[in-house]
Order: C-alpha cells, then sequence, then structure tokens
C-alpha cells in the first residue's frame, strides 16, 4: 500500500455543507484479499472517479465560496500551502484546527516543484468524504488526500479522524484510491455481507443493503455442522482441552506453531492472548468449531463455548497447518486480511452476526 505523508496531521478534511454535488457515484466490489484462488475478502464504498479534474479548471470556474465544494476547498489550501499562509489555512477548518500542527518547512519542501493538484478519486458515507489528489508537475506526480466531513454551511478541513472507522479502512484499499492498481470485478454473491453507516449516534452495522451511504466488508466463511465432530478442527480443540485441563498444562504451549513461539516474550500475546485461550479451553466444557475464514497457511477459526445450562459465547483461534497437523498461531501474516478480520467495528459485527445464527 501507499504511505502518504500526512501534512497537518493528516489534513483532513471535514464536510459541512448542504450544497449538492453532481457528482455521480457508484458502488463497485474490490478484492481485499484472495488466498489459493478464493476471495475471501472483498470490499465496497461509495465512489466519484474523476477525468482530468485540475486545479487549473477550478481557476475558470470563478468560484467565490470555498466551502461550498470540496474540490474548492482543496485548491485553496494548496494555494495557501503554498504560500506558507498559516492563519488563512485555519479559516479552512472547523474548530480542531490547531497550528503546532504545521511544520512550514517540511510543506515546503514536499510541494517544491509542484504547480498544481490533479483530483483522482473521492468516496462518501454519510456525514464523510474521502478525497483522493495529486500534486503535480510537468515530469512527476505526488499522491496525497483529505478526509472530509459535512455539516450545515459548507465544506471544512479538519484533523479529526477516527481511523479504526471501516470507512476508512476499506477506503483506503480501494483501487480508485492506489495509484495503478487497477479495479477486478469480483462477485459477491455467496458471501457475507457487512455494511457499515455513519450516523449521528456514531457506527452501526447491518447486514442488509441499508436506505443511505454505507462502506461494505464481504466474507466469505466456512461454517461447521453442529455434528462434526470427526472434523480436523473439532478434533484439535479436544486436544487443546484434554492438554489445558491436565496436570501439565504448560505443554499447551508446545501447541504453537514454531515460527510464533518467539511471541511470547510479548507481554501482549505472552501475558494477555495466551492466558485468555488457556482459560477458554480450561474452564468450559463445551467447545466446537462453528465457522472459519482461510487465511495463508491456515485458518481464522471461531467457536463457540459453554457450560451445560449456559449461553454459548463466540471467540476465534488462528490455527495454522504445521507438519501434516493443526497448531496455534499467535498472529495473522497478511496485514490486509489481519487489519479487517481484528478492526473493532468489523470483529464485533462478525461475533454478532455469528451469535445470531
Amino acid at each position: 500500500m501507499i504511505k502518504y505523508h500526512f501534512i497537518a496531521c493528516l489534513l483532513l478534511f471535514a464536510v459541512s455543507a448542504q450544497a449538492q454535488e453532481s457528482s455521480k457515484y457508484f458502488y463497485k466490489p474490490f478484492p481485499i484479499y484472495e488466498t489459493g484462488g478464493n476471495l475471501i475478502a472483498a470490499g465496497d464504498i461509495k465512489t466519484f472517479v474523476y477525468s482530468d479534474y485540475y486545479g487549473k479548471n477550478i481557476e475558470k470556474e470563478k468560484y467565490n465560496d470555498v466551502h461550498s465544494k470540496p474540490e474548492y476547498l482543496i485548491y485553496e489550501l494548496f494555494k495557501l500551502m503554498k504560500s506558507n499562509n498559516i492563519n488563512a489555512i485555519s479559516k479552512l477548518y472547523d474548530t480542531t484546527f490547531r497550528s503546532n500542527q504545521f511544520n512550514a518547512n517540511l510543506i515546503k519542501s514536499i510541494l517544491n516543484g509542484y504547480d498544481d493538484i490533479k483530483f483522482v478519486s473521492k468516496f462518501k458515507s454519510g456525514n464523510y468524504m474521502i478525497v483522493r489528489y495529486n500534486f503535480v508537475s510537468a515530469k512527476k506526480q505526488y499522491p496525497y488526500f483529505a478526509a472530509i466531513h459535512v455539516s450545515t454551511d459548507g465544506f471544512y478541513l479538519t484533523s479529526e479522524l477516527n481511523l479504526s472507522d471501516p470507512f476508512n479502512m476499506v477506503g483506503s484499499l480501494s483501487p480508485n484510491n492506489l495509484p495503478g492498481k487497477i479495479a477486478k470485478n469480483v462477485v459477491t454473491n455467496n458471501m457475507t455481507p457487512f455494511y457499515f453507516v455513519n450516523r449521528n449516534s456514531g457506527i452501526s452495522f447491518t447486514n442488509q443493503v441499508p436506505p443511505e451511504d454505507y462502506t461494505a466488508v464481504y466474507l466469505a466463511f466456512n461454517y461447521y455442522a453442529a455434528n462434526s465432530n470427526s472434523s480436523p478442527e473439532f478434533k484439535f480443540i479436544q486436544k487443546l482441552q484434554k492438554i489445558a485441563t491436565s496436570s501439565d498444562s504448560a505443554n499447551f504451549k508446545n501447541q504453537i506453531i514454531s515460527s510464533d513461539q518467539h511471541l511470547l516474550s510479548n507481554s501482549y500475546y505472552g501475558n494477555y492472548y495466551y492466558q485468555e485461550l488457556i482459560k477458554i479451553f480450561r474452564n468450559f466444557s463445551t467447545i466446537t468449531p462453528f465457522a472459519s475464514v482461510k487465511i495463508n497457511g491456515g485458518k481464522l477459526l471461531y467457536i463457540k463455548y459453554n457450560n451445560e445450562g449456559q449461553s454459548a459465547l463466540i471467540s476465534s483461534i488462528i490455527i495454522n497447518e504445521q507438519n501434516g497437523a493443526y497448531a496455534l498461531a499467535l498472529n495473522i501474516t497478511d496485514d490486509k486480511i489481519k487489519n479487517i478480520l481484528q478492526n473493532v467495528y468489523i470483529r464485533e459485527a462478525i461475533l454478532d452476526y455469528l451469535k445470531q445464527k
């Protein structure tokens, strides 16, 4: 994934406007993660792609109100950054502006030689928007972006952004956000959809297409029958239970894949994650595989666990193949699927969905 320099703590833009845009947005699912030739995770976000739209085009529009369109706001920002006019830049922002977020020398060095901007794409979800654009010169382009929040009186820059919001995560993975990335057609009919919506009350999700702007994550689950006692996953769970409840429970560590053993020295994995695993396999009598998502070399396995007379809880473990058998893993190695499956909103949506099945 391309890395962007963050001027002014991400130069994020908050949209605040009743001004209506004539832009034609669309939804088109794109692949996020594939393994073994199978599509495992896909995403979708309300998208608009520009066609050769530059700052020089905006100049011809003779705009008077920089807050009436996000493109006007971004072009105005570009001009003010070129002139290092921090006071004027502050007036483009909402109340989140902080002058100490700006490094005038860094801004000057980044923009040196660039004389225009080219708009690439924009993504929208409720009151939020991200605009992708490039600084351009005669010989090169420098990718940049701005996030935007919509209020009642225009478009305003903001330095406030929830990086955990699926809108920001999925948008960053869109082929329309990444230079040189070609959008592939994908079919999501057999995948489970999770639709995330930004509302005033916060971020909510549903498994049905909502009437308002949404960000979608599609996942390919494999489900286990209630009586799948002969599956390799069930047998591995039985093995873990037996070890965890034995007098030599320290042997549980030997069930961790060799390439992850070193992670036990990390306080999170050794003192928290590992200990929570031990508690589940030691303290609950019924543990069964429920669903899984394929990852490189193994699976993220969702398990149901409870004691007699209790409602079942759901958690997940990572299992990888080692020497022809399953072993526990502590970490998902591919960052794309890891960031999706471990995102706080997506993880809670998955657990909530599985509880209802």
